[in-house]
């Protein structure tokens, strides 16, 4: 009974129950804050009601802007919108045709007022725009009934028919292939590359800190560098291998992954290692904390929209939102990749100099033996 005891009792055994209780309290205590902005922040959302009629357009117009529960944004004309739609800077446009009042004055022809999405996005998006795209449907008919009814005696089958000459048209700028999978594709990519390098940023910190007394402290970091790289580059290679076998993709495009996984890999992995060479056995906390941020920030399943302050704030030094959104472009569409490539180039570079600093400065053997 002793030998339990003291087991039980012993660091090993109380770390392992600690572990467990910390490694909880850092995932409920990130993640749940984070998705509570949904649905409360969807409003946040950038949406544009773009109206080329002077008639009856115009009327129709006002009152959608009235009626939408997202913040709008003005384009000129139906070029720049779609061009903001691409660069995902807004995510629906509401367009009424120069022609729309004509149209729904001729009996032999509808009126159609065009709806573009994109979705090359996160989910909530997607969902978002869809249920908004059936509501102001109905708001349309249900607009166009009573005005009917105010405007002339008509029976209820005359009013039906005008009704059903209002037709709402969605295009999707870019279409996303059908199944969860790619839907979560990107966040799910980019996640394996954030967990395998949090894992192997422990054993690179340990392997520097067993190594750097023997062979020096320059050649240590040197070394490390040097399999950080050919890690970056062979590891990417197992998630798109599982991913391509479900899915198709020219090689052209999976090269361009590849290449953005080379990068997300580095940047991570980078970050994880300085922060398990300075906090020593405790930086699994650290890290956890940070790739649970980066869960949300990443905006794999929120859109940057609609996160609160600290997340969206955290999103510009995440490599994950970089990657999920280079992702969403190679495998959607979208125009902004090398944005997303200089940020991924951004961090890796900045990260680097102050890994440089903090592994090549000159440490005693019993500061390192004390971490």
């Amino acid at each position: 009974m002793k030998g339990i005891q003291h087991f039980v009792f012993s660091k090993i055994g109380i770390s392992i129950i600690l572990v467990a209780f910390v490694y909880q309290l850092i995932m409920m205590g990130i993640l749940l804050p984070g998705y509570a902005a949904v649905p409360n922040n969807l409003d946040q959302l950038q949406v544009t009601v773009l109206n080329e009629d002077p008639k009856q357009g115009k009327e129709i117009a006002q009152q959608l802007k009235k009626a939408l529960p997202y913040e709008q944004m003005s384009f000129s004309n139906i070029k720049q919108a779609k061009k903001a739609l691409k660069e995902r800077e807004i995510q629906l446009i509401i367009e009424i045709p120069k022609n729309f009042t004509t149209q729904l004055q001729d009996s032999k022809k509808r009126a159609n007022i065009q709806f573009y999405t994109n979705e090359a996005n996160a989910p909530l998006v997607k969902e978002a725009m869809q249920q908004t795209t059936h509501q102001v449907e109905n708001t349309l008919k249900q607009q166009v009934r009573s005005e009917q009814l105010q405007a002339m005696k008509q029976s209820k089958e005359e009013i039906t028919q005008f009704e059903n000459k209002l037709a709402v048209e969605v295009t999707p700028i870019y279409t996303i292939r059908e199944g969860m999978q790619n839907q979560l594709g990107p966040l799910f990519l980019v996640l394996a590359n954030i967990v395998s390098s949090m894992v192997v940023s422990m054993l690179l910190a340990k392997g520097f800190k067993a190594l750097q007394f023997k062979i020096g402290r320059l050649q240590s970091f040197m070394g490390m560098q040097i399999v950080i790289v050919l890690a970056a580059i062979i590891a990417p290679f197992a998630g798109m291998f599982i991913f391509t076998i479900l899915e198709q993709y020219d090689i052209t495009t999976l090269f361009e992954v590849w290449f953005t996984h080379i990068l997300v890999f580095t940047a991570s992995l980078e970050i994880f290692t300085i922060s398990s060479f300075i906090i020593g056995r405790f930086a699994l906390f650290a890290n956890l904390a940070f790739m649970f941020t980066q869960i949300i920030a990443g905006g794999g399943i929120i859109p940057r929209e609609a996160m609160y302050g600290y997340y969206r704030l955290m999103s510009n030094i995440s490599p994950m939102y970089y990657g999920i959104q280079a992702d969403y472009t190679l495998l959607v569409g979208g125009t902004e990749l090398a944005s997303y490539w200089y940020g991924l180039l951004a961090i890796i570079i900045v990260v680097g100099i102050i890994s440089t600093f903090i592994f090549c400065t000159p440490r005693s053997k019993k500061t390192q033996e004390a971490k």
